[in-house]
């Protein structure tokens, strides 16, 4: 049993939070009335610290795995990156699936930051959240360990010599459902409202789950060039088990729906590459909950650390795992273990493939059977290496600070303590 089989009507019902946002966008734009802030983001946050921005364009085709340049983060970038979200007047913007716009401006930052960091007393000191796996009856509980890939040199998506990367698909005898494995923690994001039951790629991102109801990723997934990009997620994306018909579906957890969908300010703003990173905010329901989360921490000494990625590519893309003709990737999960080759302040450099849509993916250590991200898949940068987002002080504040904002009220029945609960 997945947690694909809980309360089946429940994204069914959460459509229907969908259609209200669309119909506040109608609205707005018949009268030019600004709307009130939305109860489910004011909750929390407060009113007062939310400004209305508008309602963003859009978007329908974007493009994936960035390049990357060797001069284009500055020496006050990285200050910037190590710095407190306390020191910031904006914490970042959110978008719920209709394009309305939010921006997260506390009154008060150092008493707001003050509450979040009372309220993840141990997150703090630790400066780490551990991995969940929640409490299902009936699940498969099975243990699960470090899954072992190959070793290796560039190719020109950011595979480095010859594709190392090894499938986890139900093809290749991985369960893409237990709640105690990696695989259901990772994603697809294909672009909202694609039909899992249909043939062909689909996949414009990779997210991973992080709190009872919090996936991460990159910001250029979903907000580029002033264009807000709507997802699904597809926790355990099988797309070459589908076309091997060994389910009926390409989302075998089912499709989860994104309520808002968090962007760091300065990623919102100009681009900023130090903050390419966002936080999506699944429906607050039990299926939610059922899933379980990687954990993250700040890593201090990560150069030679072997760490694990994996991600889903975009259309069209061939992977030299693929049992498929062509060695089609056909949106399934390819990746392996390398080590980090360097880091600074910001980032974290490795010999992972990678190729687009890995973007927004995990790059993880596996701590004595904990799963714990330290890094989020960003771009290409060289012909040896590719680059990711370093978990590190500003980002690692505003990850907490943003799941404490919107918490799931379903904690406490299938055993979540991490940050994100009511």
């Amino acid at each position: 049993m997945g947690p694909q089989e809980v309360e089946s009507d429940e994204e069914t019902l959460v459509q229907e939070h969908v259609w209200r946002a669309w119909e506040r966008r109608t609205e707005y734009e018949a009268s030019g009335i600004e709307p009130e802030v939305p109860v489910d983001l004011g909750r929390d946050i407060g009113s007062e610290n939310l400004e209305f921005v508008g309602f963003a364009d859009i978007g329908t085709e974007l493009g994936g795995l960035p390049d990357g340049s060797p001069d284009d983060t500055t020496c006050e970038d990285n200050l910037e990156a190590l710095g407190s979200l306390a020191e910031n007047a904006v914490w970042g913007y959110f978008i719920n699936p209709a394009g309305e716009t939010w921006r997260w401006r506390p009154r008060d930052p150092v008493a707001s930051f003050t509450t979040v960091r009372r309220a993840n007393r141990e997150a703090f000191i630790e400066r780490a959240v551990r991995e969940v796996v929640p409490s299902v009856r009936g699940a498969d509980e099975g243990v699960h360990g470090e899954d072992d890939a190959g070793d290796d040199v560039f190719r020109g998506d950011g595979v480095l010599g010859a594709d190392n990367r090894v499938i986890r698909s139900a093809s290749s005898g991985h369960s893409m459902t237990s709640i105690k494995g990696s695989w259901v923690r990772i994603g697809g994001l294909p672009n909202e409202g694609w039909d899992p039951g249909s043939n062909g790629d689909n996949t414009a991102g990779t997210a991973t789950k992080i709190g009872p109801r919090h996936l991460l990723t990159v910001g250029h997934g979903v907000w580029k060039g002033g264009h807000f990009f709507p997802k699904d997620w597809w926790p355990g994306e099988d797309g070459v088990a589908h076309e091997t018909e060994l389910t009926n579906s390409a989302a075998p957890n089912g499709v989860k729906k994104i309520d808002w969908y968090y962007i760091a300010p300065k990623w919102y703003e100009s681009e900023k590459n130090t903050q390419d990173f966002a936080i999506l905010i699944l429906h607050d329901n039990a299926s939610s909950a059922q899933f379980p989360s990687f954990g993250f921490k700040e890593d201090y000494a990560l150069a030679q650390e072997l760490t694990w990625n994996f991600g889903i590519p975009s259309p069209g893309k061939s992977c030299a795992g693929s049992p498929l003709v062509g060695d089609s990737c056909r949106s399934s999960l390819y990746g392996h273990k390398k080590p980090v080759r360097r880091t600074e302040a910001s980032y974290v450099f490795t010999a992972h493939d990678a190729q687009p849509e890995h973007s927004g993916g995990p790059v993880y250590k596996f701590d004595g059977g904990d799963r714990n991200i330290v890094a989020i898949v960003k771009s290409k940068y060289s012909a040896v290496e590719n680059r990711h987002l370093r978990i590190w002080g500003f980002v690692f504040d505003t990850i907490v600070a943003v799941m404490n904002a919107h918490p799931s009220s379903h904690c406490v029945d299938y055993g979540w303590t991490s940050p994100g609960c009511d």
